[in-house]
């Protein structure tokens, strides 16, 4: 009887613990952090970035020109390097999908634990076939160099796409098709249906500044309501001086004249 009362409260603090690492699992950990980093999380603002941390479903990240991150997720890691925005959607079962606004994250991503792992940028995709690859955004153009296994990159604008191998980059510009150049055999380009990016073309300093001015305009319009009330007060006071006009009772000592 007494073994039952103890396994009981034992296996589900157990099933607790197992639940809450499952939990965990299926997030990204932050595990170094260096310079300016920030996240902002569903319903929350925007807050400095600190190693140990887990980063829920649609948190974007965001560096400034110092800010580094390493985030991992069992044996997947992501290295993202200043003036880079990252969005983290919701995975669906072993299908993961990051959208890179701007800037350059290096992923290691082990095809064997995922079974679909892709990077959105403004003008290309690229889909993970067990790799190390390095996914590099800027304004107008956007590359991916592969350093180890292999990456299927597709130009959205065209649908160009073609496999990228080890030691070998793949290129979009705003002008141009899909471009490669490396070592070993470069892979043949095929065509394909353009389609529509699913992260917009930003820059990590232009969404630092607007959420810094949208807080600053928050702050200040706070501010200027108190002040405004605080001179209406003031002047609420003020204008009670004017009962001290009643001194002009003092008149009444005309009255006392009159009784001469």
């Amino acid at each position: 009887m007494r073994a039952k009362s103890i396994t009981a409260p034992l296996l589900a603090a157990v099933w607790l613990l197992l639940t809450l690492c499952i939990g965990h699992a299926a997030e990204w950990r932050v595990t170094r952090v260096s310079g300016g980093v920030f996240v902002k999380q569903p319903a929350a603002g925007l807050v400095t970035l600190k190693a140990g941390a887990f980063l829920a479903a649609g948190t974007v990240l965001i560096t400034e020109g110092n800010g580094r991150a390493r985030l991992a997720r069992g044996p997947q890691t992501m290295i993202v390097s200043p003036n880079t925005m990252v969005s983290l959607p919701a995975s669906k079962g072993r299908v993961t999908r990051i959208l890179q606004a701007v800037g350059k994250v290096e992923f290691d991503v082990d095809s064997r634990r995922v079974r679909h792992f892709s990077v959105e940028t403004p003008y290309l995709a690229a889909v993970v076939k067990g790799t190390r690859f390095v996914v590099d955004v800027r304004r107008g153009r956007a590359s991916v160099g592969v350093r180890r296994g292999r990456v299927e990159v597709t130009n959205l604008r065209s649908g160009e796409h073609a496999d990228v191998l080890a030691g070998q980059r793949a290129a979009v510009g705003s002008r141009n098709g899909l471009s490669l150049k490396g070592t070993g055999q470069i892979q043949k380009v095929k065509r394909g249906l353009p389609r529509a990016a699913l992260v917009a073309a930003a820059t990590a300093s232009d969404v630092l500044s607007s959420i810094s001015a949208a807080a600053k305009s928050g702050k200040k319009g706070a501010a200027t309501s108190g002040k405004g009330k605080e001179k209406a007060g003031g002047k609420g006071k003020g204008n009670g001086n004017g009962g001290g006009n009643g001194n002009g009772g003092g008149n009444g000592n005309g009255n006392g004249n009159g009784r001469r």
